[in-house]
């Protein structure tokens, strides 16, 4: 025969187990919403082809720079 008592027990430490989990539910979707958006700092990656164009407009510009020289 189970007592009344620890049946009440039981029951409260249910009712504790699912706002438990209901409050580590919330916690790991805010963890997850903050891993998934990270700040980009500093200097943006390019590619190759970006890199050539970069290249090619930097060379461009100091062949006119020094011909500008007196």
């Amino acid at each position: 025969m189970e007592s009344p008592a620890i049946r009440q027990a039981v029951d409260q430490l249910r009712a504790e187990q699912v706002r438990l989990e209901r409050h580590i539910a919330k916690v790991e979707s805010i963890l997850e919403r903050t891993r998934t958006a990270p700040s980009r700092r500093g200097r943006k990656e390019m590619g190759a082809e970006e890199r050539r164009a970069v290249s090619a407009r930097m060379k461009k510009y100091w062949e006119e720079k020094s011909r500008a020289k007196p």
